[in-house]
């Protein structure tokens, strides 16, 4: 997804990317749409327990920022293909898969302490 536009990527051209057939994509995953999603949920939620596990310890304020900093940071250098995968492709989500990577989206920023 990071050499190729979403929408002009195909099922063929990710099932040559894993080595399989088309028939054992689909035998994993419905779509490349839920594909996409599968990889949005995931960093969320690898985010989102990363971020819990930053504020656990007791630490002051400015060594949580700082953490919290060096993850996200580490986040778009570690998983860089991800990351732009997921700037430029949201748009093809499924409504409905867009209100759940949203609501994982909300509990990561009620971890952090920065909603309203």
């Amino acid at each position: 997804m990071e050499e190729n536009c979403f929408a002009a990527m195909s099922v063929h051209h990710i099932a040559d990317a894993l080595e399989c057939s088309k028939a054992n994509f689909y035998h994993h995953v419905d779509s490349k749409e839920d594909l996409l999603y599968e990889v949005f949920v995931e960093t969320l939620r690898f985010s989102l327990a990363r971020s819990e596990a930053i504020r656990r310890p007791q630490r002051s304020r400015s060594d949580r920022l700082r953490a919290m900093m060096e993850f996200y940071v580490s986040l778009m250098i570690d998983r860089r293909p991800v990351m732009l995968v997921w700037f430029k492709e949201r748009a093809h989500l499924t409504v409905a898969h867009q209100k759940d990577v949203s609501r994982l989206e909300d509990q990561i920023v009620a971890t952090l302490g920065l909603g309203a």
